[in-house]
């Protein structure tokens, strides 16, 4: 069994990619489940989280060696006569005629492939004994599975939304997709919808795609419901317009508009692009009788101590693509019923037992009639509050989630 993980990050233990929510709950069972960790961030920057266990250690030298612009001008110079890079262009020469931007991403994402397999070449370590584990499924493990394959190290990836589903580019397209689940030992989605997403598109690479779902610990409560006659709607994310927090505003909006005699209140957690538009869309479309909050992300434990101290009646996604939010695990293992869009991970994160799935391209009349629904049912809504805390201690704890993955990569 391989006894130390190589863990590539986007930039953890940094926070300038959003990875602080998730990565430490899987951290502390990989910890002990390796005897060595050491965590390799593609960026550093900024702050710092403390990475408390004595086996986990953080190298910032591969972060400084993708960081020199002389060197990604040389290795993209370099790669444009470079034969792999050639192949993929050939094979996809049309697609970047009519959109030369996915030309521009295939360039970078090999560069990065390059950069990252000649780092790793010089990395001092018993290969024997390593596992190599890229966070993002991207140019970084494409290099390290090209390594690995002659040095005979495994390489694991995981797979969870902007680098699994290729639709959602423009040109929709992942540069080298092919190659890398060619040359990895595993892809671990993190949804049932993403591995069959990766199957149906790469059936000669079915038997090395997995699903391994996120997971949240428990937060040692659950969330209690409204009493004082406002029902209350939280929701948590990015500001991007993939999350369509401007289709949650309108939804809420046209319950309100459908309720004049009840009263509202609709607070979402999240920053981002995104935020100026929402908060128009808000402020133009919402009655008098509904209440919103557009707040920045708070972090996970004041996030918690939101769900903890205040009553929420309802979390709501309206996402037009997921892998299977961490949000929404976090709702749930606070027990909070859930209505979110038929769309990857949702589905089966949300059920029947602890919520309703609306269509993907649902209207806001539509969103607000299931909303409606659950407000008018007391009972179903007590109901799916139980299926809800339920659903998460089965599929979604940490605990067993992280631990069936971390046994997994170390047989390898």
């Amino acid at each position: 069994m391989r006894k130390t993980l190589l863990l590539f990050t986007g930039s953890y233990p940094y926070a300038l990619v959003a990875e602080n929510g998730f990565i430490p709950q899987e951290l502390a069972v990989l910890s002990e489940y390796f005897d060595r960790v050491i965590l390799l961030p593609t960026v550093v920057g900024g702050a710092r989280e403390d990475v408390r266990a004595p086996n986990v250690s953080v190298n910032t030298d591969y972060a400084a060696f993708r960081r020199s612009p002389m060197r990604r001008v040389a290795y993209a110079l370099s790669s444009l006569v470079d034969p792999r890079f050639l192949r993929e262009v050939v094979t996809h020469f049309a697609a970047f005629v009519r959109r030369p931007l996915g030309f521009v991403r295939a360039l970078r994402q090999h560069v990065i492939a390059r950069m990252t397999e000649r780092w790793i070449r010089r990395f001092d370590a018993p290969w024997d004994d390593v596992v190599l584990y890229t966070w993002w499924f991207d140019g970084a493990t494409l290099g390290l599975a090209n390594f690995g394959r002659r040095a005979g190290v495994p390489v694991v990836t995981r797979a969870h939304g902007a680098d699994l589903y290729e639709d959602r580019h423009r040109p929709a397209y992942i540069p080298f997709r092919a190659q890398g689940l060619d040359r990895v030992q595993q892809v671990f989605s993190a949804s049932e919808a993403g591995a069959r997403y990766l199957a149906d598109r790469y059936p000669e690479a079915r038997a090395k795609i997995r699903v391994s779902t996120l997971g949240v610990e428990d937060p040692g409560f659950t969330t209690r419901a409204s009493t004082d006659g406002v029902f209350r709607i939280a929701s948590c994310s990015f500001l991007l317009p993939v999350k369509r927090i401007d289709l949650t505003a309108r939804a809420i909006a046209a319950l309100g508009r459908a309720h004049p005699k009840r009263r509202f209140e609709w607070t979402h957690f999240g920053d981002g692009p995104e935020r100026d538009t929402v908060v128009a869309v808000a402020r133009d479309s919402m009655p008098p009788n509904v209440r919103y909050d557009v707040r920045a992300f708070p972090g996970k434990a004041a996030l918690y101590d939101y769900y903890r101290t205040q009553p929420i009646d309802l979390f709501i996604n309206t996402s037009r693509s997921e892998g299977t939010p961490v949000t929404i695990m976090e709702a749930i293992s606070a027990g909070i019923p859930v209505v979110a869009t038929a769309v990857g991970g949702n589905v089966e994160i949300v059920t029947s037992e602890n919520g309703v799935v609306v269509p993907a391209d649902a209207t806001p009349d539509e969103v607000a009639a299931t909303l409606t629904d659950l407000m008018c049912d007391e009972s179903r809504l007590r109901a799916l509050r139980a299926g809800s805390r339920a659903k998460w201690q089965r599929e979604y704890s940490a605990r067993r989630t992280y631990s069936n993955f971390a046994a997994a990569i170390r047989e390898l």
